[in-house]
């Protein structure tokens, strides 16, 4: 008998094996502890246990028999049942260049569906599904994974990873017009439909959707999302982001820029649609439309030199909130402290044992390169920790009530903040067709007096083609 569940942290699933019961006393003992410990009301099932065999699609497996107990999602006439048993890639490249994939149906693997380690390769026109890895991971230069279908993945969907950050090389990698959907369904937590690493890759144009957790998860310099329509992701998660990163000041370079985001959470789960996390720094938002957020639209995590602009916010509980985390840990020992209090801590050791100060991570990130340690000078704007430099301005919000969100203090002191028009759901700013859902603005809507400037969504681009 095992148990699964969000044991402390709604980010932070687990599975353990159950050790004993006790029945009399209503008590149960795990085989380990949970990496964060147990809280009382967590949320947690039981699985491997015969008589929870209850639902459609379950199943159990008596080892000791060999035999399968499977609870039918459907009609069995005509059906064919399958049992994976193979722990490698269905298709499975190391060092290859110039190869293409192209229209396999691919399925039935306990590892990822398709590994790429090479440069120049495709994967394209494939039905990828039913693996308890993920659909297609990748690492190398200049790979494309382009019009697959990825769906039904114990992980993620596609996993793009090259460049090189030492000399900003970017790794060219893609993925483009993708339908990922229902991935997650094992590790519920930090695989993404497309996660993207390194230097300098690209997702776009796809349709990402049915997931307990993040839609996109990016790490490293200059990467491009864009043109992706994203709905129904972190079902189970309320801290998490459809698109997230996080705790990396060295990251500048990425853009986030028209992407549709929709309909995410589910029940008391309430997430955020772009999540800048814990000091991340040097980010692009722009030309995004998020729509029914039930958390943040945009949960911003005391960063600085951070650009969001021009984005559509419809409905969210907190349009926007940009806190003040990592000053608050230097300055008055806030909870982000132990990351940040001293030159020994995370952040700074990452930042301090970056390429940051080379000629050429100057001339492409100047402002990183200006950034002080000196802890004697906490209200440098150039001192690491401080919310600085940042553009938050025409935005158009409507939302329950007519606010911007939560802005904290030294982010007015330090960045900007401006423009950004707020009215009450009852209100059209001047939408084409807000019930309707054409959020494209007329040439004489009122809202365009009170920003500075503002540019339509292309919407006609975003998603599939």
């Amino acid at each position: 008998m095992w148990i699964f569940g969000y044991f402390y942290w709604d980010w932070a699933d687990a599975s353990m094996p159950v050790k004993s019961v006790d029945t009399a006393a209503g008590t149960l003992t795990t085989g380990h502890a949970a990496q964060y410990g147990f809280k009382e009301g967590a949320l947690y099932y039981f699985y491997n246990v015969l008589e929870e065999l209850d639902a459609p699609g379950e199943w159990y497996l008596d080892r000791n028999t060999g035999i399968l107990y499977l609870y039918p999602p459907a009609e069995m006439t005509g059906a064919e049942i399958s049992l994976s048993v193979t722990e490698q890639s269905i298709i499975k490249v190391s060092g290859g260049e110039y190869l293409g994939f192209y229209g396999f149906g691919i399925k039935g693997s306990r590892a990822d569906a398709v590994s790429i380690e090479g440069n120049y390769c495709t994967v394209k026109d494939c039905v990828i599904s039913n693996c308890a890895g993920s659909g297609i991971v990748i690492n190398g230069w200049g790979n494309r994974a382009e019009r697959n279908e990825i769906m039904h993945m114990g992980k993620g969907g596609i996993n793009l990873n090259g460049g090189e950050r030492q000399s900003l090389s970017p790794g060219n990698n893609v993925a483009d017009n993708n339908y990922i959907h229902n991935y997650g369904e094992t590790y519920k937590t930090y695989y993404a439909g497309v996660n993207l690493g390194g230097v300098g890759n690209v997702c776009s144009h796809n349709e990402i959707s049915e997931a307990p957790h993040m839609a996109v998860y990016y790490s490293g310099n200059d990467h491009l999302i864009e043109y992706n329509n994203i709905y129904s992701v972190v079902k189970q998660s309320s801290d998490a982001g459809a698109i997230y990163a996080g705790r990396d000041i060295t990251a500048y370079g990425n853009i986030i820029r028209y992407n549709s985001i929709c309909n995410i959470g589910s029940g008391e789960f309430t997430p955020s649609g772009i999540y800048f996390d814990d000091a991340i720094a040097g980010q692009t938002a722009f030309g995004n439309i998020l729509i029914n957020i039930p958390g943040n639209a945009f949960l911003i995590g005391g960063g600085r030199d951070l650009k969001v602009e021009n984005n559509i916010i419809i409905n969210a509980r907190t349009p926007i909130w940009y806190d003040e985390r990592a000053r608050e840990g230097v300055v008055s020992q806030g909870w982000f402290k132990h990351h940040v209090e001293n030159l020994d801590s995370g952040m700074w050791r990452g930042l301090l044992n970056s390429p940051y100060q080379t000629d050429i991570w100057k001339a492409k990130y100047p402002q990183l390169a200006k950034v002080s340690h000196d802890f004697n000078d906490t209200d440098n704007p150039y001192f690491a920790v401080n919310p600085a430099f940042s553009e938050v301005k025409n935005n158009i919000i409507v939302s329950k009530t007519p606010v911007v969100g939560m802005i904290y203090p030294s982010v007015y002191r330090f960045s900007t903040v401006r423009n950004n028009p707020a009215y009450c759901l009852t209100s059209n700013p001047g939408f084409v067709d807000f019930r309707g859902g054409n959020y494209l603005l007329k040439e004489d809507a009122r809202v365009l007096k009170k920003v500075e400037a503002f540019n339509n969504l292309p919407f006609e681009n975003i998603g599939r083609y």
